[in-house]
């Protein structure tokens, strides 16, 4: 599962999950996919990968982070332009 702990969002784009639910709520389990709603820009599909051994991933539209399971820490990514930094 995952969450967004903070968005930044200069441009204040109004941001929308398609289920209805806060933009913070836990999503995912393995292969469930969220899409967030980008008013003006379009959409990103975000889709849980957690196999319950080795790495846990999140796809971005095709694009894979890995991330820690719970109680390992957390993981921090910036997406700028499909780019990670």
């Amino acid at each position: 599962m995952w969450s967004f702990s903070t968005i930044n969002n200069p441009t204040g784009a109004q941001l929308a999950f398609s289920d209805g639910m806060p933009l913070n709520a836990s999503r995912g389990g393995n292969g469930i996919s969220s899409r967030l709603i980008v008013d003006g820009q379009g959409f990103l599909d975000i889709t849980d990968y957690c196999p319950g051994h080795g790495a846990a991933y999140v796809d971005f539209n095709g694009r894979q982070f890995g991330y820690n399971m719970p109680g390992a820490g957390t993981q921090s990514r910036n997406c700028r332009n499909g780019n990670s930094a």
